[in-house]
């Protein structure tokens, strides 16, 4: 019962909705499905909250086409009604794109697919996709408040494909993370980093592991 109870939603994110880090996006799915007055389940506790997920976080100023959205009700509800409801109470840049039945248990995402807009003044070596899917290893040093770490995202890079300016990539999620756009940009570039901002970046689809797909 509990599975005809859970609606699997997908979401476009883009415009300025782009900028909404991922704190906000929750904040806001919470008010749309609380607004859309659908039977939905509860968390228990003292200060109740609607049971939902997002499936994965996207980092600020990234677009997105195909994002998956859990959402547990209370009663058989028909996704066709949760879609309606819930894109009626949305904000601009965020459109409800599909709606079905979800499985029992939170979408588990294996990939993301995206597509990757460089800058007019950044020119790729020609053979820079090849070079690099060819390398063991692809070392990256993130850095935070608290430390730098050293990270291999070679293993993450499942595929990379380039049409001038434009390149479209396949990077594996795991439970630790997973390859951000502009370190592997970076990589192609032979930079040490690269300026988020100055790229135009969309994340076309999630892929969602086998026994999750409906």
């Amino acid at each position: 019962m509990e599975a005809r109870n859970r609606v699997r939603l997908r979401f476009a994110k883009k415009g300025a909705a782009r900028f909404l880090s991922h704190h906000d996006l929750m904040r806001f799915f919470e008010r749309a499905i609380r607004r859309a007055g659908l039977p939905i389940k509860m968390s228990q506790g003292f200060n109740p909250r609607p049971r939902f997920s997002i499936a994965s976080a996207l980092g600020v100023g990234v677009a997105a086409e195909n994002e998956v959205l859990d959402i547990q009700l209370d009663e058989p509800t028909d996704p066709a009604v949760v879609r309606k409801k819930i894109a009626q109470t949305t904000i601009s840049g965020i459109e409800i794109v599909d709606a079905s039945r979800a499985t029992p248990k939170s979408a588990r995402v294996v990939a993301g697919v995206y597509e990757v807009q460089l800058p007019q003044d950044t020119q790729l070596p020609e053979n820079a996709v090849d070079d690099l899917l060819a390398q063991d290893e692809v070392i990256v040093e993130r850095t935070t408040k608290k430390k730098s770490k050293r990270i291999d995202i070679r293993p993450c890079i499942l595929d990379i494909r380039r049409s001038g300016p434009t390149l479209r990539m396949r990077l594996q999620i795991t439970d630790t993370g997973s390859p951000r756009p502009e370190e592997v940009i970076a990589a192609l570039a032979g930079e040490p980093e690269f300026d988020r901002n100055r790229l135009q970046i969309v994340r076309t689809d999630l892929e969602l592991a086998p026994d999750e797909q409906i």
